[in-house]
């Protein structure tokens, strides 16, 4: 019926019978403009992680980051794309689930941790502090539009039976809430540690992006 649609412009065009290809044009515009910005946050992501772990200037950690990506796509394609997913995905559920464990132990106890939070950013418990119009549509657009996502959704269309698709569907989703989790108590527990801290605040006073990998390299 999808005539073995490879991308979402093919599977809309078959799926819905659009002879005049407008519908085809639409989709892949949407996902070259939403994607280019998409893409480009993560680039910016890996140049702070160069930046941080390896003293590389970012600018040229956006150019080894970039170069890095480009290389294991045209070399090994969407199953270079799917395995390096699933390392850096394992990586990530265990480093983001480990580092609040640390940064609590390091800090005494949960209690300790709350009560520092409390005294230096008391803001932080309250989850829709400060937010503006443009951030409610911005997380709205991030929750709702995360079903159908291209690069998400192809994983699902690459799938070897329909009969893998709820076993795919429970571990995607609880990988997501995991991670997003731990991700949250990063940054929230990071609160804490760094007022505790002061003296090596400086990188993340100076950009907050990098409250992960300073707390990972000072706590592992």
């Amino acid at each position: 019926r999808n005539q073995n649609a490879l991308t979402l412009p093919d599977y809309f065009t078959h799926r819905f019978e659009d002879t005049s290809r407008l519908l085809r044009i639409f989709s892949a515009l949407v996902i070259l403009v939403f994607f280019t910005i998409y893409c480009a946050s993560g680039v910016v992501a890996g140049a702070r992680l160069f930046e941080s772990s390896f003293g590389v200037p970012y600018e040229y950690a956006l150019w080894i980051g970039a170069a890095a990506t480009i290389l294991y796509v045209f070399i090994g394609g969407f199953l270079a794309v799917s395995w390096t997913d699933t390392v850096q995905a394992t990586l990530m559920i265990f480093a983001l689930l480990i580092t609040p464990v640390f940064v609590i132990l390091a800090l005494g106890d949960m209690g300790a941790a709350m009560d520092t939070i409390a005294t230096h950013n008391p803001a932080a418990f309250d989850m829709f502090s400060g937010l503006s119009f443009v951030a409610i549509i911005s997380l709205l657009a991030w929750g709702l539009g995360y079903f159908g996502q291209p690069h998400i959704l192809v994983r699902f269309m690459a799938a070897d039976s329909v009969r893998t698709i709820p076993n795919a569907r429970r571990i995607g989703m609880a990988w997501m809430i995991l991670t997003l989790a731990g991700a949250v108590a990063v940054g929230f527990f990071g609160i804490a540690y760094f007022a505790g801290h002061p003296e090596q605040a400086g990188p993340v006073s100076e950009n907050g992006e990098r409250v992960f990998m300073e707390l990972v390299k000072l706590l592992f």
